[in-house]
């Protein structure tokens, strides 16, 4: 089954070097993504987590659910904030990224994960840009009650 998920978000904020400073501004940034899963095995997609219709068991040759997912982002810092609030050489304007992850649910307290994500951040000096990008793994369990 297909889930998908949005998220828009703004901020604004005042923002001072000091208690008593006089420089001041109001830094609004804003950040974005968008996702988007397919359950491979069948179960139906959820926020929180699938449910393995067939937990992993060897001898009944059963694996569990497999989930695949990607996820797309941006984010947009306050052109303001820069050179006195932030060092433009060392704080990122902006960054854009992208992920592809699958998710394996061995039973409904185990999962496994592994993402490939790439971002982009761009530097306020003279729009400079960097590419960052790995390979992430994780297990996460957790007990029910």
């Amino acid at each position: 089954s297909f889930g998908a998920w949005a998220e828009y978000v703004l901020s604004s904020q005042e923002v001072s070097r000091g208690a008593t400073s006089t420089t001041a501004t109001t830094a609004d940034n804003a950040a974005w993504q968008v996702g988007a899963t397919y359950v491979l095995t069948g179960e139906k997609a959820s926020y929180r987590s699938v449910t393995p219709a067939k937990e992993l068991n060897f001898k009944n040759r059963t694996w569990g659910a497999f989930e695949l997912g990607t996820r797309y982002a941006q984010l947009s810092i306050d052109k303001s904030l820069f050179p006195i609030f932030a060092d433009p050489v060392a704080s990122a304007a902006g960054a854009k990224s992208w992920t592809l992850g699958i998710n394996w649910y061995a039973n409904k307290n185990v999962k496994f994960v592994l993402n490939y994500f790439h971002e982009t951040r761009v530097f306020p000096t003279d729009n400079q840009r960097t590419e960052c990008g790995g390979c992430t793994a994780a297990r996460r369990s957790r007990v029910e009650r």
